[in-house]
C-alpha cells in the first residue's frame, strides 16, 4: 500500500476525478449527438450550449459524489463504485446502440426473467466495463481517510468550507437550468410549440442522472405497489362474468411494442404501416370490435400492465 501512496487522494479529489470521468468522458457520444439540437442556427451558440451542459453535468455529478462522501469512507467507496460501474455499462449501450436510458430500460434490466436479462451481457460489454472501470475503481478504493489528528477549530473550518462549496455548486446548477428553461419557454411561446423542459431533457440525456432518476422512480413505484396491494379491488373475487352470446365473434386485439401507443398505429394514420394485417381486414367482413388504443406500461416479453379499451370502431355486421 505504501508503494501506491502516490495514487492515494482525498475523497474530494476522487469525487472530482469521477465527476469529470463520468460527466465528460462517458458522455462524449451524447454531447456529440446533442450538438446542434437547440435550433440556434449558430455554431458558436451551439458550442456554448454544449460547454454549459458539460459544466453542469460535471458539477452535479461532483455534488452527488461529494454528498455521498460525507457519509463515511467505506460507504463512499461502495456507492461511488456502484455509480461508476452502472454508468460505464450504460455508456456502452448509449455509445454503440444509441439507447436512451429511461424508466422502461430500468424495468427491463431489473426484470427477473433470466432469458431477457442475459441478452444484455456479451463479451464486448464485459471487456468495455473492465477496460473503462479498472483505473477509476483503483483510485476510488485507494482514497485516503480523513485526518483524525485535527483540532475542533480545524474541523469547523473544513465543515464551513465544504458547506459553502456545496451551496455554490447547487445554486449555480439551479440558476443555469432555470435560465435555460425560461429561455426555451419563451421560444415555445414565440413559435407556438410544446417541447419537453430543457432541464428534464438534460437529466434524461446524460449519465449518471439518466439512470439514477428512473431507478428512484422504480423504487417508489415498487414501494407504493407493495403497500397498496392489499387495498386493490379484485373484480374476479366479487363478480361473476357471463359473456353475452352476441359477443361470441368479438375480438380483442393486443398490440405490443411501438404500436402500443395509439398515435403509432398505422390503422389510425401513422406514417409507418405498423398494423399491416389488421389494416387489410374488410369492414364488411367484421362485426363490432374493440381496439386497445392506450397502454400505460409496456415492456418486453409481451407484458402489458394496464390496457384500456377506449377506441370503439363500429362497422357493418357480417
Amino acid at each position: 500500500m505504501q508503494k501506491l501512496k502516490f495514487l492515494r487522494f482525498s475523497k474530494e479529489k476522487v469525487s472530482l476525478f469521477l465527476a469529470v470521468y463520468i460527466g465528460l468522458f462517458l458522455n462524449l457520444s451524447v454531447y456529440i449527438g446533442r450538438y446542434g439540437t437547440q435550433n440556434s442556427h449558430n455554431s458558436l451558440i451551439e458550442s456554448l450550449y454544449i460547454l454549459g451542459e458539460v459544466a453542469v453535468n460535471i458539477a452535479f455529478t461532483f455534488f452527488l459524489l461529494r454528498l455521498i462522501s460525507f457519509c463515511g469512507t467505506l460507504f463512499f467507496k461502495i456507492v461511488a463504485s456502484f455509480i461508476l460501474l452502472i454508468s460505464v455499462c450504460a455508456s456502452y449501450y448509449i455509445s454503440f446502440f444509441d439507447v436512451v436510458i429511461g424508466y422502461g430500460i430500468i424495468i427491463s434490466t431489473l426484470t427477473t426473467d433470466i432469458d431477457l436479462s442475459k441478452e444484455l451481457i456479451s463479451p464486448n460489454v464485459i471487456i468495455w466495463i473492465i477496460g473503462l472501470s479498472i483505473l477509476p475503481l483503483a483510485l476510488t478504493w485507494l482514497c485516503k481517510k480523513p485526518e483524525k489528528n485535527i483540532t475542533q477549530q480545524q474541523k469547523k473550518k473544513i465543515w464551513i468550507k465544504n458547506t459553502v462549496k456545496m451551496l455554490v455548486i447547487a445554486l449555480a446548477v439551479f440558476a443555469y437550468l432555470k435560465t435555460l428553461d425560461s429561455k426555451q419557454k419563451a421560444y415555445e411561446i414565440k413559435n407556438n410549440l410544446d417541447l419537453p423542459s430543457y432541464s428534464g431533457g438534460l437529466s434524461y440525456a446524460y449519465l449518471p442522472t439518466n439512470w439514477i432518476i428512473p431507478l428512484f422512480q422504480y423504487a417508489i413505484t415498487q414501494y407504493d405497489d407493495h403497500f397498496n396491494s392489499q387495498n386493490i379491488f379484485d373484480p374476479a373475487d366479487n363478480f361473476t362474468y357471463i359473456p353475452s352470446k352476441a359477443n361470441e365473434d368479438v375480438y380483442v386485439v393486443f398490440i405490443i411494442g411501438e404500436t402500443a401507443r395509439w398515435d403509432h398505429m398505422g390503422l389510425f394514420g401513422y406514417e409507418r404501416q405498423t398494423n399491416p394485417l389488421l389494416s387489410q381486414e374488410k369492414k364488411s367482413d367484421c362485426s363490432e370490435r374493440y381496439l386497445l388504443r392506450y397502454s400505460n406500461k409496456t415492456f418486453a416479453k409481451m407484458y402489458v400492465w394496464c390496457v384500456k379499451m377506449v377506441q370503439k370502431i363500429t362497422i357493418n355486421e357480417r
